[in-house]
């Protein structure tokens, strides 16, 4: 079982009752400490003068974007097939992988941090696990970067060519977008035009829970903010300005129930985790970005709704990210 299903199988029994809170921490910490402690033992050397990349260039970690480019230029000349009669020779090969990794922004992170590409993340659904984990799947669903951080450590395959083929992008992507989309449409739909304090409660403990995971501000800030700016934008199109103030009065979210300290693994986590989660926030925010725009637009946007459930969904967005903006803003 690896690492993303034991995490949901704990989490499985924690919701069930089977496990009690506590509980559910320690085996949580624990499962992570092991797989960490594996990681470790399996983790590649430092660079070494044979396999560093920056070596393979002639260059220095120090190297700047231009340097890089204008050493690979000046080294193929001399090591490129053609002018070894079309022999792919070794020093070809490392120069060429070389340049592949360290001229692309993303794969050069991972390599200054790991000595490696996907060392650090083992597979696409452990990568997940570093950007919120199961809890915010819904509302940014599963991640291709995971994937494109995979394929660089694999072999080239039949089945990975398939899989990161233009076609199969695309229907990942259709796909996501649909179930992210039918998630927010959902959940704002069950705003009622009169928020109670009961229905207050449930966002705010779905809120702390959120929080609590791995880049839990970060994305409650990110998304809460999209979530306000896109519910403004459609108020702009085609309602009048002032759309959300009724709703707004006297909603505004103290988040007392949010009374523990939620632990913050950049103070409590061990400095390789803490180092992959934000290597992995520092990788996938752009892509998490753009998702969320895009649904947000495919559930406002929605010509076939009358303008009165236009404008409850636009509502009920605007409120959530308020209420997600400002619990990510409440200091820790």
């Amino acid at each position: 079982m690896d690492l993303d299903s034991k995490l949901t199988e704990n989490k499985r029994q924690f919701e069930s009752g089977e496990i009690s809170e506590n509980d559910f921490k320690k085996k949580k910490k624990k499962i992570i400490d092991e797989w960490l402690s594996k990681s470790k033992e399996a983790k590649q050397p430092e660079h070494s003068h044979e396999t560093d990349l920056y070596a393979a260039l002639q260059l220095t970690p120090s190297a700047t974007e231009t340097e890089i480019k204008s050493s690979y230029k000046k080294l193929a000349l001399k090591y490129h097939p053609d002018k070894n009669g079309g022999v792919e020779t070794e020093q070809w090969t490392k120069l060429s992988k070389a340049y592949q990794i360290l001229s692309d922004e993303n794969s050069r992170v991972l390599y200054d941090n790991y000595g490696t590409v996907s060392g650090a993340f083992a597979n696409k659904a452990s990568f997940n696990c570093y950007v919120g984990g199961e809890l915010w799947k819904p509302y940014i669903g599963d991640l291709e970067i995971g994937l494109w951080v995979h394929s660089f450590d694999s072999n080239s395959s039949p089945e990975l060519e398939h899989v990161t083929s233009v076609e199969q992008k695309e229907r990942r992507h259709n796909i996501r977008v649909r179930n992210i989309s039918s998630h927010l449409q959902d959940k704002l739909s069950q705003f009622p035009e009169q928020i109670d304090p009961s229905f207050k409660q449930s966002l705010s403990l779905e809120a702390q829970k959120l929080l609590a995971e791995p880049n839990g501000k970060e994305l409650l800030s990110l998304l809460g903010e999209i979530y306000i700016s896109e519910a403004k934008t459609l108020s702009n199109d085609i309602f009048s300005k002032n759309i959300f103030s009724n709703l707004f009065n006297g909603f505004m979210f103290t988040l007392d129930l949010i009374h523990e300290v939620v632990t913050n693994k950049a103070n409590n986590g061990s400095d390789e985790e803490v180092k992959k989660i934000k290597v992995a926030w520092k990788l996938s925010r752009s892509e998490i970005s753009s998702i969320t725009h895009e649904t947000c637009k495919k559930v406002l946007d929605n010509t076939e709704y009358s303008v009165d459930k236009r404008k409850h969904l636009a509502n009920s967005l605007f409120l959530l990210g308020k209420l997600w903006v400002e619990c990510a803003d409440t200091p820790q």
